[in-house]
């Protein structure tokens, strides 16, 4: 297995075709009839695209990219027929698949039964029946609440078409009623007369409409796929490159029905045959062309290069697998294995339940059927990078590391948090994560504020702080479709609906200035978290404006749930403090085995003020006496409890920081050949607790950093010392620690197990401190503290000599 990121460049033509309608239907339709009715249409556009031997690259929601490769083995296959080729795929499509009516007055089409039932397995009813009673199920339901508008008159569909010639002027091209404007117009109308609806069951109840669109962008060049992430968690392909940002211009100056074209496209296509109208302006302008509208074509390749159908088409799946037939059994587990990392959970999961050995239905027939509707947290996140190609290699290079970085660090929180990653892609809106809570296997109790916010703050913070990356982001919650969406071949597992697109319009820049933006329903699901109220947004799908909100901090952040700060004038609990400073002196004077102090009182009684007044007293006592001491805190949240090893990834960095703040400055002071300004450790000066205790010099923050040396670089020098195996490194630095390594990343078929991570966290600790007299591990509120924490603080206590651990915790009875 080679470590990721692996890349690999090519030249393609690329087209992106966009669909309107799923997100109104979303809101009409039950989750059966939305799945068959937005696979049917995907499947329309998929065997277009398969027809011409194009690929398909990704499923961005309701959108798909489609790639033509210049092939090294076909001469046919230049780059100028792969344009050639897309061109007229996308020409085909929206003559297909524009203003697409699902349901007619007597059930679908004659050409649409038959798709329906080449592609879809047949069930107990009627698909139509179902999509007709759900389409009047939705009049009926909507009708009382809000008066559907009345159909448009053929002289309204004429100035409508008159505002889409206005907007296609907005993008340049309107200039002086070009000839090859003549005739384009009038196929600028919405096809008022092809546009069927449900006749309404009762009196004149206005009819449900149940039509999809769809426009093209061609784009052309030099292209790198990157393959990103791990190899335990997930991994994505991120396609990158000039065409990119070649079809979301050119989509956007599309209206439904139509297919634009790039500058670089035309320049290729003009090659291969004409084009009509004034296309040269455009081109040297900068602005895409219209080559289709509808049913009519504005370009006409030359007879010998006349566009062929199967051309480089992809292997069947049949012929793909013949390729495995020599694979033993566990070379195929490795490979499922593999390939497993960049499908989604859901399905994943799935695929494991189910019998390996009888199967009665497909794949795509049992993950179809798995479809639902569901309550859905989607949070879409944009890393502000440069994330264009230079054509440098030892440049782009370092970008495709920090797209790998920037999916790691994101996987690696995602797991903790057991939320689930959608979707890493490079669109039309940029780099883009999209991740989820709420689907099945994420699903947990006060998931909002537990977890979907919390995680939202960490993976933003994250990338600022390892990478130094500005990230904005926009979350939701509302119900959503989940489910696949595509072909029978080629198909991927997707969760679409308006609060979906909401969320991606929360992250845009338009909206977004590096920040977190929440829809209302995120903000009233939890009462732990400030929000700062926000102009409200225009977003698809919804009829009035959406109020929206930033959140601010939690409210356990208010209240100090930080490691508290000292009182000059603490009153009580003077015995107990006491207590803790006798073992404290004795641990440090004698060295003896370590101890172990716990505080067990009801929330509100002062525990956590005693332990903050308990621990910096020990630590400035332990101090005046000479003699080396560390101190490291942390207290627990209920989202610990679930998180394996949650309590030493702060306790670990607080460790190495500190161990490089006393080794440094020995050092430096050796160098210099002189005392000043240091402790001498050789001679213990003895303190007289009754006498001197409430006379010490208190601070609230005893941690030291250092910039001698990273994090990255102690860690390794314990894990050489230790002999730790190189797998160590990856997962307890790397996604524990949150270490970015420079080391070789391990190629070991599998991670260590937890007993031997518990071990090597211990005696790495151990480690760290072995050079202090006294160690003080203070942790407050520990009854949230996962089982793998506890087993690591119980191996310490059991192993070391030096380590007084102080622990505060509630009641049993009140740990709820």
């Amino acid at each position: 297995t080679k470590s990721l990121p692996l890349s690999g460049r090519r030249e393609s033509a690329l087209l992106f075709v966009d669909i309107s309608g799923f997100t109104k239907l979303s809101t009409m339709l039950d989750v059966d009839s939305f799945s068959n009715c937005i696979n049917t249409y995907f499947q329309k556009v998929i065997n277009q695209v398969g027809s011409y031997g194009g690929d398909i690259l990704k499923f961005a929601g309701d959108a798909i990219f489609c790639e033509w490769r210049v092939s090294s083995h076909e001469s046919v296959q230049t780059l100028e027929q792969c344009v050639l080729q897309a061109a007229t795929c996308g020409a085909d499509i929206v003559a297909l698949c524009s203003d697409f009516n699902l349901v007619g007055d007597s059930g679908i089409s004659r050409q649409r039964a038959s798709l329906v039932s080449s592609t879809l397995r047949s069930s107990t009813h009627s698909w139509s029946d179902d999509l007709r009673a759900s389409l009047q199920k939705a009049d009926i339901d909507d009708a009382p609440q809000s008066p559907r508008p009345r159909r448009p008159s053929l002289e309204e569909g004429r100035r409508m078409s008159l505002d889409d010639r206005r907007r296609l002027s907005e993008h340049g091209q309107n200039r002086e009623r070009r000839p090859s404007d003549i005739g384009h117009n009038e196929q600028r109308r919405p096809s008022f007369k092809r546009r069927v609806s449900i006749e309404a069951p009762f009196n004149n109840r206005p009819a449900v409409e149940s039509t999809l669109n769809v426009k093209c962008g061609i784009g052309v060049g030099h292209m790198a796929g990157v393959h990103v992430g791990d190899n335990t968690s997930r991994r994505e392909f991120v396609m990158l490159g000039d065409p990119i940002d070649q079809v979301a211009a050119a989509e956007a100056a599309a209206s439904h029905g139509e297919v634009f074209a790039s500058p670089e496209a035309i320049a290729y296509l003009t090659k291969m045959g004409s084009v009509r109208g004034d296309w040269k302006s455009n081109v040297n302008d900068g602005l895409p062309t219209r080559l289709a509208v509808r049913g009519e074509r504005f370009f006409y390749a030359k007879e010998e290069y006349t566009p062929c159908r199967g051309i480089g088409l992809p292997c069947e799946g049949e012929k793909l697998l013949r390729h495995f037939d020599d694979f033993d059994s566990s070379e195929l587990n490795w490979l499922k294995r593999m390939i497993s990392l960049y499908v989604h959970p859901v399905v994943v999961s799935e695929e494991h339940e189910s019998s390996s050995h009888v199967k009665h239905e497909t794949d795509y027939d049992r993950n179809v059927a798995a479809a639902e509707l569901r309550n859905v947290y989607t949070c879409f996140i944009s890393p502000k990078i440069d994330y264009n190609l230079t054509g440098d290699e030892e440049k782009d290079q370092k970008l495709f590391h920090r797209l790998n970085d920037i999916m790691t660090i994101t996987t690696r929180h995602l797991d903790r948090a057991q939320g689930h990653l959608r979707q890493f892609i490079l669109d039309d809106k940029g780099v883009v994560l999209i991740f989820t809570f709420g689907l099945r296997g994420s699903t947990f109790p006060n998931m909002i504020a537990q977890r979907a916010i919390p995680l939202t703050f960490t993976i933003v913070q994250s990338l600022q702080d390892e990478l130094g990356i500005k990230v904005s982001a926009g979350a939701t919650f509302e119900k959503a479709y989940c489910g696949v969406v595509g072909g029978v071949n080629r198909h991927e597992f997707a969760v679409l609906g308006p609060a979906v697109n909401l969320a991606a319009r929360l992250m845009s820049p338009k909206h977004n200035s590096d920040v977190i933006l929440v829809d209302k329903n995120v903000r009233l699901l939890t009462s732990q978290i400030f929000f700062r109220p926000l102009p409200a947004v225009k977003a698809k799908g919804y009829a009035d404006p959406v109020p929206i909100f930033q959140p601010m901090k939690t409210t356990s952040d208010q209240q100090g749930s930080k490691w508290g700060h000292t009182k000059k004038k603490f009153v009580g609990r003077a015995s107990e403090i006491k207590q803790s400073m006798h073992v404290a002196k004795e641990m440090a004077l004698n060295s003896i085995t370590s101890k172990f102090l716990f505080v067990s009182a009801p929330s509100g009684t002062g525990k956590s003020s005693l332990m903050v007044q308990a621990t910096e007293t020990v630590r400035a006592m332990v101090k005046k006496m000479k003699k080396r001491v560390i101190v490291t805190r942390y207290i627990s949240n209920e989202g610990d409890s679930r998180i394996p090893f949650s309590l030493f990834r702060s306790i670990f960095k607080d460790l190495l920081r500190q161990i490089k703040h006393d080794d440094e400055g020995s050092v430096a002071s050796s160098r210099e050949g002189s005392t000043k300004g240091r402790i001498n450790f050789e001679r213990p000066v003895d303190f007289e607790i009754d006498k001197e205790w409430d006379n010490l010099s208190l601070q609230s923050n005893s941690t030291k950093s250092s910039i001698m040396s990273t994090d990255a670089t102690r860690f390794r020098f314990i894990c050489e010392e230790l002999n730790a195996p190189p797998e160590f490194a990856e997962v307890v630095g790397k996604r524990l620690l949150g270490l970015k390594s420079t080391a070789a990343p391990s190629t070991a078929s599998k991670p260590p197990d937890l007993d031997k991570i518990l071990n090597f966290i211990a005696d790495a600790f151990i480690r760290c401190t072995k050079h202090a007299d006294l160690v003080l591990l203070a942790l407050d509120d520990v009854h949230w503290m996962d089982e793998m924490s506890w087993k690591v603080v119980q191996a310490i206590f059991e192993r070391s000599e030096n380590v007084l651990t102080f622990c505060g915790s509630r009641p049993p009875s009140t740990n709820h």
